[in-house]
């Protein structure tokens, strides 16, 4: 991994920013599968995503090519910079911390225009043809079966129930253990 004076010079390199400007790196909350965020911040309320992730998760290998395929293909996604699949860095264009959660109690006539569009573009992504798909370029994860169920099931346990809910695992039903998870995500 790269120490944080390594991740800037990256995305000053990719981004052309001279020395002499003022950019910071912040550490962003939340990670999965083995991929750390941060903020690229420089002059003028600029910023950028830095992902620093782990190839031995394959599926992290594959974001930067399929970011762009979606982008071609008039899916929104975040633009991507630059791709070192050396370095294991993504610099990927800020859309900043707005998402729809965050607006879930705005005025229904904010909230209506992006749910529309929202749902034009899972039409736009579930609508390209499977023919199309460059499977030459572009690399997808295996189709999900026992082992894959199996690794969601214990990310979730270890990282869910354990890491942010503070549940151990025990021998209770599931509905008992659900209802447990439900009821102290209330409180």
């Amino acid at each position: 991994m790269k120490s944080q004076d390594e991740l800037i010079s990256f995305a000053r390199e990719s981004l052309g920013i001279s020395q002499s400007i003022d950019a910071e790196l912040a550490p962003l909350s939340g990670r999965g599968s083995d991929r750390t965020y941060f903020r690229f911040k420089w002059a003028e309320g600029n910023s950028a995503i830095l992902v620093q992730y782990d190839p031995r998760r394959i599926e992290n290998t594959y974001f930067a090519d399929i970011a762009a395929y979606l982008s071609e293909n008039d899916v929104p996604v975040p633009r991507i910079f630059r791709h070192d699949a050396a370095a294991c860095c993504v610099l990927m264009e800020d859309l900043e911390n707005i998402d729809l959660w965050s607006l879930r109690n705005a005025p229904w006539e904010i909230r209506r225009n992006l749910y529309q569009k929202t749902l034009i573009a899972a039409h736009r992504l579930h609508s390209i043809p499977l023919s199309r798909f460059p499977s030459d370029r572009v690399k997808l994860m295996e189709p999900f079966g026992p082992a894959y169920y199996r690794w969601e099931r214990d990310y979730f346990r270890e990282n869910f129930l354990k890491a942010l809910c503070g549940l151990q695992r025990d021998s209770r039903p599931a509905s008992a253990l659900w209802f447990t998870v439900i009821f102290n995500l209330r409180m």
